[in-house]
């Protein structure tokens, strides 16, 4: 056994082709195959010993495997299945061979693979087809082929061979003769046979390639020949190939050139295009008398200098190569710049071949073609194409570009355009809305040029009459040299040169039909000129650009109603705080005026606690004004004209108004004893004074003086005609003015538009000055406005004077005793601190009181004592049932009810609740015993009709 195993081991190793044993390795059903014996052949095969191989799987070794995992289990199934071995090629990619695979199984759980390498026999019928081709493509070559082996016996011939030598065409007529004597055999085809001897020895003898060598036959035929001496891979000479080519035509033809050299002389001479011949070193020795028109040097200018001395420092580098390609037969035409005697520069195309004398180059001949106006038109062109794949580029850029990166668009196409056309200065200017002046809103400036952008604004337009009015006309004005323009602008040269600009190209730019700005292209180092096809690609840019200025501004427009909408949001969210704080204030500053009047009364002047009410009362009163103003403010106050008098209501705001405004601004108070009476809530008044007075001092920013000054002013109609809406006749003046910044006529314009405001971002809402038109205007009033920068403003308010009868108002006072009439009032209100003070108040004004603190209670009340109630006094805002709802089901109750309204709501929300009517008797909170005496009075005493209350 062990003898057999040992015989086994020994031809194994002994194999030539490679073996590998691998054991079917089992896990998670998967299968590992690893390798557990090789022989010598494998290892080898390989590169790799046993040691290193064995114990490895075989997809590591041989990564075909590794890539087809499937592969080997599918081989190990089959061969499980047979009992003799399977066989079939395979190509290792890896080993980049080709083996005939044998795979078999001997034992459970092992596979051998047997690799026998077919490569060699592969490349040995390759090689035979190679041969066969060889032999197939000599026999179909027109050149006659002999080839010969190191003792001139020949191995090959083709057909064109034995013609040439008159050799009968039977296969293999002259293969292992020798060459010498078939050569002796058709000497007397040779017009020169000794010399064609001799010249043959002298070739073998040389062992070196000969090429073009020219035989001659007796026939007249010519011949050129190569040899060509064959080594082995290891420089071992070992036979001859030699080669005939037919030049007798090539011969005929060069002796018809010759005998037409004088026709192709004078042919040359005369044509247009450039006729020249360079030896090898590139130096001219001839060319045509047309060099002259093209160059303006004599062809005796150009003889014997070298060529590239003509060519364009630019373009010299890849002349002498080209030449060296030319010379060794290689023709490309090329085209490059020739320079001039007077330095301009010309495009020429040149073809050319070689000259060749016995097969060997001596110099070129070529042909020059002047290009110029070609290359101008294709420089044209591309240029052209060029600025159209920009103009596209920047239209795809603002199709979707936001419009707060507009700015930045226009200037990125001012940077590309200018940068094109090579000038200095590329601007969008935009022209006031009476077109009579221009700014810079965009720039891009050349490295060198200065920017203009800021020296440039408001600039007068008629500086250029001639220029302004061809842009009037929506034409683009072309500027290639400032020098040139025509007497008839005089002006404007003058005025381009005082800028320093050369040249000038301006596009404008107009939306709806209007012109509303212009694109700009100037330069001051140089000049340039724009063609007509560059000038029509420039208004595309120009309607672009105008496009996008008008999103910008509808955008910016939308973001400023936005910020208006956010704004009024913010007031209106500020007048309801406003509204509720006023109400609760409000319940608190009556229950507090109440009880300091009722305390009033019970009291003895003489008290030393009378005073100390007295100060109770007052700073209630006081605060009342405050919930006044808040609410004036809000703008959600009730407004009462009254007849006043401007002095006294102006007099009286200036204590608030200090205590408003900041320490370093003085206020400066200048009343009219002769200002007239005008009608108007002096609430108004003050909330006027308010807001200018704020104004005033935002723009005195380190201080100043406001004046307040009162006046009477008679309006002409000389002076209507001047202010729009204004109606002739008496008005109350009321002025204020600071030494502040001032403000631009521009500004000006739009002081009384709602949210403007020049005092920037979270400063200003822009509501001051455009509630007091508001006020105004609702007063039938107007407003002037007087400012320069820098000298300070003064704003003029305008009232009607009142020519009516006035009323005098009753001076409130603290009395002892009422007029009580035993009137039964019932009370209703929800708040028990308003319910006590109220009953209290309307006890000492000598009426009979029955409260109820719901809607509900109030109704019953009515339908158990309805007929000795003579009047409802109710709040309006409560819960569940309001005062309106309620006084509507006690009159349905008891027809003819008087009802006085009370609150501290603002007269927007007491609006809501069906209150605020002309024939609706309303009290608002806060009020005082004398307020509350006065209102029943005329409520219990009207003359009108009881149920028409209803």
């Amino acid at each position: 056994m062990e003898l057999e195993k040992e015989n086994y081991r020994f031809l194994l190793d002994k194999l030539p082709h490679g073996y590998v044993c691998l054991h079917v390795r089992e896990a998670d059903n998967l299968k590992d195959f690893i390798i557990v014996d090789i022989n010598d052949a494998f290892s080898e095969m390989i590169g790799m010993s046993a040691k290193e191989i064995v114990g490895q799987k075989i997809a590591d070794v041989l990564p075909e495997y590794g890539k087809r995992p499937d592969y080997l289990s599918h081989l190990y199934k089959q061969a499980k299945r047979c009992s003799d071995t399977l066989s079939f090629e395979e190509y290792h990619s890896t080993l980049k061979r080709v083996y005939e695979l044998t795979v078999w199984s001997s034992t459970p759980g092992s596979l051998e693979l047997l690799f026998y390498d077919k490569t060699l026999e592969q490349e040995k019928e390759s090689l035979q087809r190679n041969v066969r081709r060889f032999r197939a493509l000599v026999e179909n070559m027109r050149e006659g082929i002999v080839v010969e082996d190191d003792r001139r016996t020949i191995l090959l011939t083709n057909r064109a061979f034995c013609k040439i030598f008159s050799i009968p065409l039977t296969p293999g007529s002259l293969a292992g003769s020798n060459c010498a004597e078939a050569a002796d055999q058709a000497k007397h085809l040779l017009a020169e046979p000794d010399l064609f001897s001799r010249r043959i020895e002298r070739i073998i003898d040389a062992r070196q390639p000969v090429y073009g060598e020219e035989i001659y036959f007796a026939d007249g035929r010519v011949f050129e020949r190569d040899y060509i001496p064959v080594f082995s891979e290891n420089r071992t000479f070992i036979g001859h190939m030699w080669k005939y080519r037919d030049i007798s035509q090539r011969i005929q033809t060069e002796k018809d050139l010759r005998e037409s050299k004088k026709k192709y002389q004078n042919l040359v001479e005369n044509i247009n295009e450039v006729v020249y011949i360079l030896d090898k070193e590139a130096r001219v020795r001839y060319i045509s008398p047309n060099i002259e028109t093209i160059s303006g040097y004599t062809p005796e200018e150009v003889l014997g200098k070298l060529f590239v001395d003509f060519v364009h420092p630019a373009d010299k580098k890849g002349r002498f190569e080209q030449f060296r390609k030319i010379l060794s037969g290689v023709d490309e035409p090329s085209e490059y710049r020739f320079l001039t005697r007077e330095g301009q520069v010309v495009w020429i195309r040149t073809s050319a071949r070689p000259i060749l004398r016995r097969g060997k180059p001596v110099g070129v001949q070529g042909i020059l073609f002047d290009i110029t106006d070609r290359k101008e038109a294709e420089e044209s062109l591309k240029r052209q194409l060029e600025l159209e794949a920009i103009i596209a580029d920047i239209s795809s850029a603002f199709i979707n570009m936001p419009a707060l990166q507009a700015d930045k668009g226009i200037e990125r196409a001012l940077q590309i355009l200018g940068t094109f056309f090579d000038v200095d200065h590329a601007h969008v200017f935009q022209f006031s809305p009476d077109e009579k002046k221009m700014s810079i809103t965009h720039e891009w400036c050349a490295k060198n040029a200065q920017p203009q952008k800021g020296l440039i604004d408001n600039y007068e337009a008629d500086n250029f009459p001639w220029w302004a009015e061809q842009m009037q006309r929506l034409q683009s004005v072309h500027i290639p040299d400032v020098e040139n323009l025509p007497g008839k602008a005089f002006h404007d040269k003058k005025e381009f040169k005082r800028h320093y600009i050369q040249s000038l190209l301006t596009v404008p730019i107009t939306l709806a039909g209007k012109l509303y700005g212009f694109l700009a292209f100037d330069t001051v180092q140089s000049k340039q000129h724009w063609n007509d096809e560059e000038i029509r690609m420039l208004t595309i840019v120009a309607e672009i650009i105008g496009r996008t200025l008008d999103k910008q501004e509808a955008s910016e427009k939308m973001r400023k109603n936005e910020e208006q909408l956010r704004r009024a949001q913010k007031m209106e969210s500020i007048g309801r705080l406003a509204g509720g704080v006023a109400h609760d204030y409000n319940n608190m500053l009556s229950v507090i005026n109440g009880y300091a009047e009722i305390a009033l009364n019970k009291i003895d002047p003489d008290n030393s606690l009378y005073p100390l009410l007295e100060k109770i009362r007052e700073a209630a009163d006081y605060s009342a004004k405050i919930t006044r103003q808040l609410l004036a403010f809000a703008r959600k106050q009730t407004v009462e004209p009254k007849v006043i008098d401007l002095n006294e209501i102006v007099g009286k705001a200036l204590k608030m108004l200090r205590r408003l405004l900041n320490e370093d601004i003085e206020i400066n108070w200048i009343p009219d004893e002769n200002v007239p009476l005008v009608s108007i809530d002096p609430t108004q008044i003050e909330q006027i004074l308010v807001n200018l007075c704020v104004n005033a001092q935002d723009a005195m920013k380190d201080g100043g003086i406001i004046s307040i000054e009162t006046g009477k002013v008679s309006i002409s109609k000389s002076y209507r005609a001047k202010k729009e809406g204004i109606v002739p006749g008496e008005y109350a003046l009321l002025s204020v003015r600071d030494n502040g910044e001032g403000m631009s006529p521009r500004i000006m314009q739009n002081i009384f538009e709602p949210y403007f405001t020049t005092k920037g971002e979270k400063r200003g809402t822009g509501l001051g000055l455009a509630t007091v038109f508001g006020i105004v205007k609702q007063n039938n009033g107007f407003i002037d406005v007087d400012s320069e920068p820098g000298k300070g403003s003064t704003l003029y308010i305008y009232l009607p004077t009142y020519n009516g009868r006035i009323e005098k108002m009753p001076v409130k006072s603290c009395q002892k005793s009422f007029p009580g009439k035993g009137d039964t009032i019932l009370l209703l209100e929800d708040e028990p601190e308003i319910r006590e003070m109220g009953k209290e108040m309307l006890e000492i004004l000598g009426y009979k009181v029955v409260t109820a603190a719901t809607g509900q209670e109030a109704l019953d009340i009515v339908v158990r004592h309805g007929d000795s109630v003579d009047l409802l006094v109710t709040d309006v805002v409560m819960p569940r049932m309001n005062g309106y709802e309620v006084a509507r089901q006690i009159q349905n109750i008891r027809p003819g009810m008087r009802v006085l309204f009370i609150s501290g709501y603002p007269a927007e929300v007491i609006a809501q609740k069906g209150v605020l009517k002309k024939e609706v008797n309303f009290l608002h909170k806060p009020f005082s015993l004398k307020d509350m005496e006065r209102k029943i009075n005329e409520v219990l005493h009207k003359k009108e009709d009881r149920g028409r209350e209803k």
